[in-house]
């Protein structure tokens, strides 16, 4: 279950060849060709092709009285204009039918727009995930595209197998819901029962996709992110997901999270960074990346720029795990009382001790309190704690998990041997 801090998330180059002909055209106008990068999908995009229409359907024309979307799609397409919201709801029931050629009402997307749209799109609906690595685009004499070709890494058949089956284990998860619990009982335990049940693979052929993360048990941070998704938005709770970069150590890597709305306050969920690879063992659950504010995600993230999302802004601290739980220090004296507690609790419990330091210089302060060689009080604290929880658990012996961007402490417990 261990995987990397840092993982793969969505990033795709869609390399789009621009013609200046009609469909089978030859001559001077081929020679005009120039290639855009877009962000689209999980997969790589070898090439892509565009072609240019003179003249449009009367199809594409027809009057929508009632979009269809998802669930999962209202707070990403309230922030659209009509014309796209007609687009939106006409590329999501092309693909959704798995038709290999989708019309879009014309004067609308821009080809320059069009992989920012369909990135928009798929971030909304976490069950298509299955478009392939390639589509073509027909363009009007004005640049916008009037329909999309698409390819599918699945048949029809495949995609609603396992979408069928994916929904018996959210189904399953969702039963665990115990009565009176609050939206942010939901989400913790949504994220602990992903966190537990999903293993990193990069590697895996479903590695994208909810599906890989909650049936198979194998996905990287795109995945996690789609069954974060789902979970909360069968649950009635706002979730979308987040697409940027992450860094770490000097490292910048593409990465994608969730924002999540709890008790009517939105806030950001990242599974992945809360499952890192450490030695503490199978059970174990960081809860740093639960419950952040922008301010404190921007530590480390950054969200990509995408002119057809608009994401919500995280202010509070509300549902911050440590703020919940008592484990969040905003003084000086609050720091040993605080781990000598979560420490009798660790003992009660998994073995994993947690404190938060509301600022910088506090955490300093509070890790020079606990672990000084010399006048560090982690064995007073260790031995306290045990005179209250008792058990087997060793007062000699132990390990730490720092984090400097958000000041948190983890102590990892031993048994005696």
């Amino acid at each position: 279950m261990k995987k990397k801090k840092m993982v793969a998330a969505l990033t795709a180059a869609v390399l789009i060849c621009t013609s200046g002909c009609s469909l089978g055209g030859t001559g001077e106008k081929n020679k005009n060709r120039s290639k855009n990068t877009f962000v689209n999908t999980h997969a790589y995009v070898e090439a892509s092709s565009e072609r240019h229409t003179e003249t449009g359907l009367d199809s594409r024309n027809e009057s929508f009285t009632a979009l269809e979307i998802p669930d999962t799609a209202e707070y990403i397409a309230d922030f659209l204009c009509a014309d796209e919201k007609r687009v939106f709801s006409q590329l999501y029931k092309g693909l959704s039918g798995f038709e290999s050629s989708v019309e879009l009402a014309e004067g609308v997307i821009s080809k320059d727009d069009i992989g920012a749209f369909i990135s928009m799109l798929t971030s909304a609906c976490p069950y298509i995930d299955y478009m392939g690595s390639q589509y073509t685009i027909c363009i009007d004499g004005d640049g916008y595209v009037t329909s999309v070709e698409v390819t599918y890494d699945k048949t029809a058949e495949e995609a609603q197998a396992e979408k069928e089956k994916l929904d018996k284990k959210v189904g399953e998860i969702l039963a665990g819901i115990e009565q009176g619990w609050s939206d942010y009982d939901k989400v913790l335990y949504f994220h602990d029962s992903i966190i537990l049940e999903c293993n990193y693979d990069d590697t895996a052929k479903n590695c994208y996709s909810a599906y890989g993360c909650l049936v198979e048990g194998k996905a990287v941070c795109e995945g996690y992110a789609k069954a974060m998704q789902i979970l909360c938005t069968k649950a009635g709770i706002k979730c979308i997901p987040v697409a940027g970069k992450a860094y770490d150590g000097g490292a910048v890597q593409p990465h994608l999270w969730n924002k999540v709305m709890i008790d009517g306050e939105w806030t950001n969920v990242d599974l992945t960074w809360d499952d890192p690879v450490t030695d503490a063992g199978e059970d174990y659950i960081r809860y740093d990346y639960f419950g952040i504010t922008d301010a404190e995600c921007a530590k480390d993230h950054t969200a990509d720029d995408n002119k057809f999302l608009n994401y919500p802004e995280a202010f509070s601290s509300g549902a911050n795990y440590y703020r919940r739980n008592g484990l969040y220090a905003q003084s000086g004296d609050d720091v040993v009382q605080m781990m000598c507690r979560s420490v009798a609790e660790a003992m009660a419990d998994r073995g994993y001790a947690r404190l938060k330091c509301a600022d910088s210089e506090m955490y300093d302060k509070a890790v020079d309190t606990l672990f000084d060689e010399n006048s560090g009080v982690i064995f007073d604290v260790l031995r306290r704690a045990y005179s209250q929880a008792g058990g087997d658990w060793s007062t000699s012996k132990y390990a730490v998990i720092k984090n400097d961007d958000l000041c948190t402490v983890t102590i990892i417990l031993y048994k005696n041997e």
